[in-house]
């Protein structure tokens, strides 16, 4: 089967993806991203993040486009040493921006934040620095654990085979009470909720990075609630913040409900500050 993203990116990696403009491409305005870092959400399927990756190779045709997958099992159940392995490509392509870079960072649901704080971290265990960047925008993210949410989003990837489907079903419900079971008797707090604080700890994400937080209370997987807590406590630490809320979207589904609206945010969130370098730091 072929991949629908090989046409315009490079495979890196089967988590990473890069989009390198054509020399060809006439200057544009100095405003403009020099990268973007696309964290897409959990088992998202490819035909879907090109809704996103279009958008931004259109708006910001010189912009890199560095594009990071997730899966389920990449925040379950890999070792931190086969997690880390796209990372360093990832820095590399980074850094290699000349003058640069200025950075836009896209990250949906909490697969997507979950990559974020990766990153961070291994950039920071790199350099020694935090990674900075201009914006960051959390589309449904990020959320805290909750059972049974946790368990609707699992069950969102089972196959509609009835007897797979029940099977896959039990499964699920065995793995989250185990998990359940042994942050009580361990006191080992989930992924899911440790992300949640360390994007809020000005010594892992840049303090000076702007961000927005676009939201939906039809969300059926990530609690409103959690999102506004985090944007309440964000500003608390310092960072600026913007919310926007959408009316009767689902998960990651805001740029479906009013495509115009979801973009212009974006777009308006970006221009609105002048964009840092390392040069700035």
């Amino acid at each position: 089967m072929s991949d629908p993203l090989r046409p315009t990116f490079d495979k890196i990696h089967n988590s990473l993806y890069l989009h390198t403009p054509s020399p060809s491409i006439g200057k544009t305005t100095s405003q403009d991203p020099d990268i973007i870092l696309f964290m897409a959400w959990g088992n998202a399927p490819k035909k879907n993040i090109l809704k996103y990756t279009t958008h931004y190779q259109t708006s910001y045709p010189n912009a890199r486009i560095l594009l990071f997958l997730t899966s389920f099992a990449d925040m379950m159940l890999h070792t931190p040493e086969r997690q880390a392995e796209p990372l360093s490509p990832a820095i590399k392509a980074i850094r290699a921006v000349l003058n640069g870079p200025k950075t836009l960072i896209h990250v949906c649901s909490n697969g997507g934040a979950y990559k974020l704080r990766e990153l961070a971290a291994a950039f920071k265990r790199t350099t020694g620095k935090v990674m900075p960047f201009d914006l960051l925008v959390l589309d449904s993210s990020p959320g805290r654990p909750d059972f049974w949410r946790g368990i609707v989003a699992f069950k969102t990837q089972l196959p509609n085979f009835v007897l797979f489907y029940y099977i896959g079903a039990f499964c699920i419900y065995l793995m989250f009470a185990t998990m359940f079971i042994f942050g009580i008797v361990t006191g080992h707090k989930p992924i899911v909720g440790r992300v949640w604080e360390d994007l809020n700890k000005p010594e892992l994400i840049d303090i000076k990075g702007r961000r927005l937080y676009l939201f939906s209370k039809s969300d059926e997987l990530i609690d409103w609630h959690d999102i506004e807590a985090h944007a309440m406590e964000a500003k608390q630490h310092g960072y600026e913040i913007k919310k926007d809320e959408f009316v009767g979207s689902r998960h990651v589904a805001h740029v479906v409900v009013d495509k115009v609206r979801y973009w212009k945010t974006i777009t308006e969130a970006w221009n609105i500050g002048k964009p840092r370098t390392f040069k700035d730091e």
